[in-house]
């Protein structure tokens, strides 16, 4: 056991900033809080603010932002809304006209879709701590969840479509990899749980902070 919380501590020096530094209840409790800021207001200048700070907590939270799944929702988001005018035309080319209202409700669903998925992306992570049975089971499936993710690159995309027998082989190697045979057996070993530091602290406080202050500020002067 010593052993292990001992290379939990050395892998520790090696995460990305929010794991290193705010545990995962804290960061999940953060992550909520930013979303509720984040719907509280309907600017579109300071939820684009917000969501591009979300964007940058991905990778600081060793997670990998997915454009080629935010772009396509992004983008589709803003080309149906075009396809409902509103407001006065800013350009015409045969029978569609471009409306100011309808380009600021696109960008604004597609800012907001993005947002939350990003919010989703960085608050989550193994090791939550949640009361209750309800909540074990769902510290147990995060904890199986990043499991798999992690070995997801060993379904090589040449193995993937070389055949149906070598993809259901690789898939069942990884499965078995994170669910053995006898894992009813054997206790799941959570992750090692890093306490939150003082910058880590600060870091919730001044950006929810500061996030705060321009949500109640636009909501008062609006």
């Amino acid at each position: 056991m010593s052993d292990s919380a001992g290379g939990g501590r050395g892998n520790c020096r090696h995460q990305a900033w929010l794991p290193r530094n705010i545990d995962a209840t804290a960061q999940l409790v953060g992550g909520l809080a930013f979303l509720l800021l984040f719907l509280l207001h309907s600017s579109l200048l300071l939820r684009s603010l917000q969501m591009v700070f979300f964007l940058f907590c991905i990778p600081a939270s060793g997670k990998r932002v997915r454009f080629a799944l935010l772009l396509p929702m992004a983008f589709a988001a803003v080309a149906f809304q075009l396809l409902q005018p509103a407001g006065e035309v800013l350009f015409r080319w045969g029978r569609f006209a471009l409306t100011d209202g309808a380009l600021h409700e696109g960008l604004f669903r597609a800012v907001t879709i993005t947002g939350m998925i990003a919010v989703s992306i960085f608050s989550v992570r193994p090791g939550i701590r949640i009361p209750g049975q309800a909540g074990k089971m769902i510290g147990q499936l995060l904890l199986y969840f990043e499991q798999i993710i992690e070995y997801r690159r060993q379904l090589a995309h040449e193995q993937l479509f070389a055949s149906q027998h070598g993809f259901v082989h690789k898939l069942d190697m990884v499965l078995f990899s994170v669910f053995p045979p006898d894992a009813a057996e054997i206790p799941v070993q959570e992750p090692f749980q890093q306490k939150t530091s003082l910058a880590g602290y600060l870091f919730l406080l001044a950006f929810l902070g500061i996030d705060a202050l321009l949500v109640v500020k636009l909501l008062i002067s609006g």
